[in-house]
């Protein structure tokens, strides 16, 4: 409190010109306001140096020496108030469940699954590589934003079971990409609606970050506590769809593409039988709209041909040798009509004990089975 000394002998600053530590210390003592903005002027100087110091120490390519200098003067204390440096408190354990949801390490990631039916998201792979072949790159997703004749027009994709966001966050990430490698509004809009009816598995895996990589982004945050998210810097609406999807989808904008993610049968049998596959058929782009599955059950494939499908083979993934794709209405290229399930299917399908979309009654076995049997697909010999 007596002494007339700068603050620091080696500073610039406007404080240290001025002031000495006598003066400071009287200010501070009295609770005078002016004591935290002159100190703030003396530590944002020292900040500035120090950055500058670093950068052309970066530059020079001297930064290890620069590192190995500074070091020991940064961690210098006042000799006449010596202090213990605080400990660290330990981060606070993220939890390992959260509702019906807990996580499970597999295939060298971590997935989420559910407690009471046992079943994992993404049980077979690695999650961020099968949202990324199974739906994005099997959709083509990329061509359809950089479509010229489309740019006015956003891109409707319908994510059906959110869960942990991995299909969700790899269409936002792959609209990002293009956007980033053409030029400023040349890239389709993309409006993303997500499906759900329980965000705790979205929760629980936000709460452990760093065991999914894909949520390291702001959108998902935003998801969660606000139900809607939209990109400042790319054409990019998401919007969260929370509640039943019966109730839901006939409100939504009609899909351009469907990624059917929920979980199976075993867990989620109201969201594989016949009247779901009926109700989304009837939403659908008449001839536009396709949609993607992990499923290749006989039982889901011969509810979609009986709403109305045309069904495909989709891709493997993981130890799946192949996935299912659903047409609107058939596009004839040599793609589809490759893929497309054909009479040798059909004749598997008579013969199959599981051939009838769950939950279906039995007197209406007949019905279907003529559907099926009558269905276009299989009545075009150029695609069988």
């Amino acid at each position: 409190k007596f002494s007339q000394e700068k603050l620091d002998t080696e500073c610039s600053c406007q404080t240290c010109k001025s002031y000495s530590r006598a003066y400071l210390h009287h200010l501070l003592k009295a609770g005078e306001f002016i004591a935290g903005t002159l100190l703030s002027v003396h530590n944002l100087t020292f900040y500035r140096n120090l950055v500058n110091s670093m950068r052309a120490a970066i530059i020079q390519n001297t930064f290890a020496q620069f590192y190995k200098n500074q070091k020991p003067q940064l961690e210098l204390v006042d000799p006449e108030f010596p202090r213990l440096l605080a400990k660290k408190t330990s981060k606070r354990t993220a939890p390992s469940s959260i509702g019906d949801y807990t996580l499970i390490t597999r295939y060298n990631s971590t997935s989420v699954q559910n407690i009471s039916s046992g079943e994992v998201m993404h049980s077979v792979s690695n999650p961020d590589d099968e949202a990324k072949r199974l739906y994005i790159e099997q959709s083509g997703i990329c061509d359809l934003f950089l479509k010229s004749e489309s740019n006015d027009k956003a891109l409707v994709v319908w994510d059906v079971g959110l869960g942990a966001g991995h299909n969700a966050l790899a269409s936002v990430r792959a609209h990002e990409s293009c956007s980033n490698k053409v030029a400023p509004n040349s890239c389709r809009p993309l409006q993303l609606i997500s499906f759900e009816k329980d965000l705790d598995s979205l929760r629980l895996a936000l709460k452990n970050q760093d065991k999914f990589p894909h949520l390291k982004h702001p959108a998902p945050h935003t998801i969660l506590h606000r139900g809607a998210w939209e990109s400042k810097c790319t054409g990019i609406k998401w919007k969260l769809e929370l509640g039943d999807f019966r109730e839901l989808a006939p409100l939504a904008p009609k899909p351009d593409l469907i990624f059917f993610d929920p979980f199976s049968y075993k867990t989620n049998p109201e969201m594989w039988d016949l009247a779901i596959f009926n109700l989304i058929f009837g939403l659908c782009l008449p001839g536009k709209t396709k949609l993607y599955t992990y499923s290749a059950s006989t039982s889901v494939r011969s509810a979609m041909l009986a709403a109305g499908f045309f069904v495909a083979r989709g891709c493997g993934s993981g130890p799946k040798e192949e996935t299912t794709i659903a047409l609107h209405l058939l596009e004839l290229n040599q793609q589809n009509a490759n893929n497309l399930l054909d009479l040798n299917w059909l004749s598997r399908w008579e013969r199959s004990q599981n051939r009838f979309p769950p939950g279906m009654l039995e007197c209406h076995s007949t019905e279907i089975e003529l559907l099926i049997r009558k269905h276009p697909q299989f009545m075009n010999p150029r695609l069988t």
